[in-house]
C-alpha cells in the first residue's frame, strides 16, 4: 500500500470519521474512497483537495512518510 492510500485512511481516522461520511462530504463514492484508501485507485489532485478540505489538512498531508512522523513525536516526548 503506497503512502499516500495509508495517509488518507490514517486521517480520516483521525478526524474520527467513517468512509461514508467522509464520501458524502467530499461528493465521491464511498467505494471510490476505498479503493483509494486500499491503494487500488490514484485520486486526481481535485480529489485530494476535496479529502483535505474534509479532513482539515492540506493536500501535500497525503504525502508525508507518517512513521519519520511519529518517531519525531516520541523523540520530543522522550526529551
Amino acid at each position: 500500500m503506497s503512502h499516500l492510500a495509508k495517509n488518507v485512511r490514517h486521517w480520516r481516522i483521525a478526524a474520527g470519521l467513517t468512509q461514508t461520511a467522509v464520501a458524502k462530504r467530499s461528493g465521491m463514492n464511498r467505494s471510490y474512497l476505498s479503493r483509494l484508501e486500499s491503494g487500488r485507485r490514484n485520486p486526481t489532485l481535485a480529489t485530494l483537495e476535496r479529502l483535505a478540505k474534509t479532513l482539515k489538512v492540506t493536500p501535500g498531508t497525503f504525502f508525508e512518510d507518517l512513521s519519520a512522523l511519529r518517531q519525531a513525536r516520541v523523540r520530543r516526548t522522550k526529551h
